[in-house]
C-alpha cells in the first residue's frame, strides 16, 4: 500500500504524498480505500497541472516565438490556464477538441472557447522571412502537422511535397486538410488579428457598464468637437477665407506596387509609401505608376444622423469598400469602369471607420465612390479633377494653424484637449482582458491549390476541403457563411469530424495517450504515429475497448 499511494500520487499530481496522506491510506482498511484515494487525487487542482503538461507538450506550447528575437507571445499563459482548468473540470474530450480547433465558431462560444483557439498561435514565428508567401504555407504546415498527429495520430504533413511514402495519404489529401485552415490570418505577435477582448466570468455587468459609459463619453466629446468646428467654419470665412469640410476625416493611404488578379491581403504586405489625403476623398493621385499597383485608404466617415445610407462603387480594377468594420461592397477582379455596384448600410450618427482597398493591373485608371442618405443627396467620396486642381484647405490643418486666432486661446485649447481625449477614447476597450486566439480574413477563404514540391510559387490543381480518403468517409458539407461573418465556418466542420464518435482514430489516439502517461508507454508505442511507420498496438483489442469506453462514458478523461 505504501508503494501504491506513492505511485498513484506521483502519477496523478506529479508530487509525492504527504506523511499524513500516507498514514491515512495505510489506516483505511475498507474495500474502497483505493477508489477513495484515486477520487481524492483526481479532484486535486494539482491533477490539471500535472496532466496539462502532457497536452501542452503535444500542441507545441511556448510562451515565446523562437528565432533570433524570441519575443514573448502575448497572453499565452491564458491558453495554459485553459488547459489546466479543462482537465480539472473533466471537460469532455470531444468538447476540448472542438474548442481548440473552432472555439470562436461554436454557437455557445465564450471567453473560454475563444481562449482555446490560442492553439493556432503556439508554434514558432518568423517575423522577417526571406520568402513571405512560402512562410505563410510554412505556418499552415505547422497547424496541419500538429492537428493530424495530436488528434488523429497520423503524419499527414509528410504529404506536403509528394504522396506519403509509407501511408496511403496522397498529396491532395494534405492540401484538402490545409484548406480548412487557409483563411486563418497569419500570426503577427499581437494586435487585432492575434488578440481579441474577452469578458471573463463574473465581469459581464462591469464590462457592459464600462461600454455604456465609453459610448456616452465618446458621443459627448464628439458633439463638442463638432460644435467648435462649426463655430470655426462660421468665423473663419472672414478671418482666413473659405474652408472646406470633407465627409471623411483623418484620411490616410498606403501605396503598394505589385501585380494581382484579385485583391490581396494588403495588411500582410509591406507598403511602398504612406501619407495623408487632405481633401478627405479617395484619390489615386499619390501613385507612382499607372500599372500594377494598389492602395488602402482608411479614415473616419462623418455620418450626420443615424439611418440607412447607400454607397456606390465603380472601379477599374478591383475594389472593396468597408464601412463601420463590415464589407459593404466587394467589386473584386479585373474589369473596366462603368459597372457600378451599390449597397445600403445602417449607420449610427457620428464618426465611423471607412476603408477602401483598390488594385489596378493594366491601365484604365478609374475610381468613383459616392454615398447618399437621410437629407443627404448623392455626394462623391472620391476626388474629381476639379477638386484636385482646386486643392481646398483642410479643416483640421486650418484649425491647427489658425485656430487660436479665430477661436481665441481658451477655446482653441479646449478643442485641442477634446481631440486628444477623443483619440484616446477611440482606442479604449470595454473589456479588461485580451486572449491570444485565431482569427480569419472574413467569410470568403482564398482558393487552395496543390503546391508542386511544396513550393508556394508553383501551384497545381485546385482542391476543396476534404477528409482523409483512406478512411472512406463522405465529403464534408461546408455551409455558406453570411456576408458579415468573421470566419468561413470551415474549421467547425473539421472539428465536428475529428470529435465525432464515428471517427476511427480520435478516441483510440486519446485512449492510448491516457495509457501511455499512466503506465510509461502506450499500447501503441509511437503515440503520434498510428501509420505504417509507427509501432503496431501490443494489445489491439484492449485499445479498442478503452476507446469505446471513452466514448460511451461521455468522453470523460478522469
Amino acid at each position: 500500500k505504501l508503494e501504491l499511494i506513492r505511485r498513484a500520487t506521483y502519477d496523478l499530481t506529479g508530487l509525492p504524498p504527504t506523511p499524513q496522506e500516507v498514514d491515512s491510506f495505510l489506516a483505511d482498511t475498507s474495500a474502497t480505500a483505493y477508489e477513495t484515494l484515486v477520487d481524492r487525487l483526481l479532484a486535486s487542482p494539482r491533477y490539471g497541472e500535472k496532466w496539462g503538461r502532457h497536452w501542452l507538450d503535444l500542441v507545441r506550447f511556448a510562451e515565446t516565438n523562437s528565432y533570433e528575437r524570441d519575443n514573448p507571445k502575448p497572453s499565452a499563459w491564458r491558453f495554459r490556464d485553459y488547459v489546466i482548468k479543462s482537465l480539472n473540470d473533466d471537460k469532455p474530450y470531444d468538447r476540448f477538441v472542438r474548442e481548440q480547433l473552432a472555439g470562436d465558431e461554436l454557437p455557445d462560444r465564450s471567453a473560454e472557447s475563444i481562449t482555446a483557439t490560442g492553439y493556432y498561435r503556439l508554434g514558432i514565428w518568423d517575423d522577417e522571412p526571406s520568402d513571405r508567401e512560402q512562410s505563410v504555407f510554412d505556418s499552415h504546415d505547422d497547424v496541419v502537422a500538429t492537428t493530424s498527429q495530436v488528434f488523429l495520430g497520423l503524419t499527414v504533413d509528410c504529404a506536403r511535397c509528394h504522396d506519403h511514402k509509407l501511408d496511403p495519404i496522397p498529396q491532395k489529401d494534405y492540401y484538402r486538410l490545409l484548406s480548412f485552415f487557409r483563411n486563418i490570418n497569419p500570426y503577427r505577435n499581437g494586435g487585432p488579428t492575434d488578440e481579441v477582448p474577452i469578458v471573463e466570468p463574473g465581469q459581464e455587468g462591469e464590462v457592459a457598464k464600462r461600454a455604456e459609459e465609453l459610448d456616452a463619453r465618446r458621443a459627448e466629446v464628439q458633439n463638442e468637437i463638432k460644435a467648435i468646428e462649426a463655430e470655426f467654419r462660421n468665423k473663419s470665412e472672414k478671418a482666413v477665407g473659405e474652408t472646406g469640410h470633407a465627409d471623411i476625416d483623418d484620411l490616410h493611404f498606403r501605396f503598394f506596387r505589385d501585380t494581382w488578379d484579385k485583391l490581396p491581403e494588403f495588411d500582410l504586405i509591406k507598403h511602398e509609401e504612406a501619407g495623408e489625403l487632405p481633401l478627405g476623398k479617395f484619390d489615386l493621385a499619390p501613385r507612382s505608376r499607372d500599372d500594377a499597383f494598389g492602395f488602402v485608404f482608411e479614415g473616419m466617415l462623418n455620418v450626420p444622423r443615424a439611418g440607412s445610407y447607400t454607397f456606390y462603387l465603380d472601379s477599374d480594377d478591383g475594389a472593396r469598400l468597408k464601412v463601420n468594420g463590415k464589407t459593404a461592397i466587394d467589386h473584386d477582379g479585373e474589369h473596366g469602369i462603368g459597372q457600378e455596384k451599390s449597397a445600403v448600410v445602417e449607420l449610427p450618427a457620428g464618426e465611423v471607420p471607412i476603408r477602401l482597398d483598390y488594385f489596378q493591373r493594366y491601365g484604365g485608371l478609374g475610381l468613383n465612390v459616392a454615398w447618399s442618405g437621410p437629407d443627404l443627396p448623392r455626394r462623391s467620396l472620391s476626388a474629381t479633377e476639379a477638386e484636385k486642381a482646386k486643392k481646398k484647405p483642410d479643416l483640421a490643418v486650418l484649425i491647427r494653424t489658425e485656430g487660436a486666432k479665430v477661436l481665441g486661446t481658451d477655446r482653441f485649447k479646449q478643442y485641442t484637449e477634446l481631440r486628444r481625449e477623443f483619440f484616446k477614447l477611440k482606442n479604449q476597450k470595454t473589456s479588461f482582458a485580451s486572449a491570444l486566439c485565431v482569427t480569419e480574413a472574413g467569410p470568403n477563404p482564398p482558393a487552395t491549390f496543390v503546391l508542386m514540391r511544396g513550393n508556394a510559387h508553383t501551384p497545381g490543381d485546385e482542391v476543396q476541403p476534404g477528409f482523409l480518403s483512406v478512411l472512406n468517409v463522405p465529403p464534408p458539407t461546408i455551409p455558406t457563411p453570411s456576408p458579415d461573418a468573421k470566419t468561413s465556418g470551415r474549421r467547425s466542420v473539421l472539428a465536428d469530424w475529428i470529435a465525432s464518435p464515428e471517427n476511427p482514430l480520435t478516441s483510440r489516439v486519446m485512449a492510448n495517450r491516457l495509457f501511455q502517461h499512466h503506465f510509461g508507454r502506450g499500447l501503441v508505442r509511437s503515440s503520434n504515429n498510428f501509420g505504417l511507420q509507427g509501432e503496431k498496438p501490443t494489445h489491439p483489442e484492449l485499445l479498442d475497448w478503452l476507446a469505446s469506453e471513452l466514448v460511451a462514458q461521455g468522453w470523460k478523461l478522469k
